[in-house]
């Protein structure tokens, strides 16, 4: 049996493309270049709508308006202490609703820093290149199967399923943060108490143990004879993707990973995917004849050959470009709809602030004719 027979060429040339994202800087990595040339835009757009507001508040600074009431605040000679307290006030107005702004906006806008300091899009490539080098190794041992082998090749589709399932929640989180900053949390008690007493391995073990008898007593138990041949396919996918999706769910929401990714975590969980599609096809071998007698695509080779490069396609090619991009685009969003609204918020305030002054104008006016205050 051929695993990939003609696909071998299309997933060599993927998989020589993630070679060329498994480093985080512009100069090596293609993909963070195109993402670094759109944040150049990103941050140029940014700057346009910064100066547009800083020539509107120097042109307010150079109006007489504001330098009269500086003046008012700051001399009290020539008003009474009433004036010069509204004039104060006026100019701690001023500050807060146009000066202030500048230090918030003094910061530079740089989306790409934003996305260069989680290792997701470099992650996916490396798993996929990882992936893809170990389906290499099996369609060379799938020279020495027989011909039909349908475990060997639900057992590839079981690691496919299960990494697409693991890279879907992983994509999901980056975005997520990209909208809502996370914050690190302790582990919970139980998980606490599962790394301390079983470790890593051991912890790993247990939760192949535990999918292992679910999938295994769907197997023997479930009443195939009453399902059509689509309903078999989906409980059983079902049966071994849905318990060890629901444990890394929790593992995820519970113990501080979130957002928190590292190359030995995603190497890691490759490896821990390979192993716990072997146990699984080898129960399904132990149990088929007992469960039923055809599982559709899951033992088609050409689909299987031909999910293979999609998957390595999406993850290790297009997300890794896709979801940064996304991702600063939000970023340029959030920013730009703050400029905007505070554009807004000056700019009415720089409108109102000559009647503000006219009528201090006024009361100072008054005064003079009342001969409270000498006249200036």
């Amino acid at each position: 049996m051929e695993l990939l027979e003609k696909s071998q060429t299309f997933i060599g040339v993927i998989m020589t493309l993630n070679v060329l994202c498994i480093f985080l800087d512009e100069k090596n990595n293609f993909i963070m270049r195109l993402v670094a040339g759109m944040s150049g835009r990103i941050i140029s757009y940014l700057a346009d709508f910064e100066r547009k507001i800083a020539d509107s508040i120097n042109k307010f600074k150079e109006s007489e308006s504001y330098l009269k009431v500086v003046e008012i605040a700051g001399n009290s000679s020539h008003v009474s202490r009433q004036v010069k307290t509204k004039a104060q006030i006026l100019n701690y107005e001023t500050t807060i609703n146009v000066f202030g702004y500048q230090a918030d906006i003094s910061e530079s806008y740089l989306p790409i820093d934003s996305v260069k300091k989680y290792i997701e899009q470099v992650l996916a490539p490396i798993y996929c290149l990882g992936y893809g080098l170990l389906i290499f190794l099996l369609d060379e041992v799938s020279h020495f199967l027989p011909k039909e082998s349908p475990a060997f090749i639900f057992a590839i589709f079981v690691s496919l399923i299960i990494s697409s399932i693991y890279w879907i929640s992983i994509w999901s989180t980056f975005m997520i943060h990209s909208a809502q900053p996370h914050e690190k949390r302790p582990k919970g008690a139980i998980w606490q108490l599962i790394d301390c007493k079983l470790g890593v391995y051991g912890g790993a073990i247990l939760k192949y143990l535990l999918c292992g008898f679910i999938y295994f007593a769907i197997l023997r138990w479930f009443p195939w004879e009453t399902l059509n041949a689509f309903g078999k396919i989906v409980i059983n996918v079902l049966s071994f993707s849905l318990p060890i999706s629901l444990i890394g769910i929790v593992r995820l929401s519970n113990c501080n990973i979130k957002g928190y990714y590292s190359y030995s975590h995603c190497i890691g969980h490759l490896l821990a995917i390979i192993v716990y599609s072997a146990i699984i096809g080898l129960i399904f071998k132990l149990e088929f004849p007992v469960a039923y007698t055809d599982i559709g695509f899951l033992a088609d080779k050409d689909i299987l050959a031909f999910a293979i490069a999609i998957f390595l396609l999406l993850n290790g090619i297009i997300s890794p470009f896709f979801f940064p991009m996304w991702r600063c685009k939000i970023f340029y969003n959030r920013k730009k709809r703050e400029i905007e609204f505070d554009e807004q918020r000056i700019c009415g305030f720089i409108a109102a602030f000559p009647d503000k002054y006219d009528r201090l104008a006024m009361e100072i006016g008054k005064e003079v004719i009342n001969s409270k205050i000498p006249p200036k």
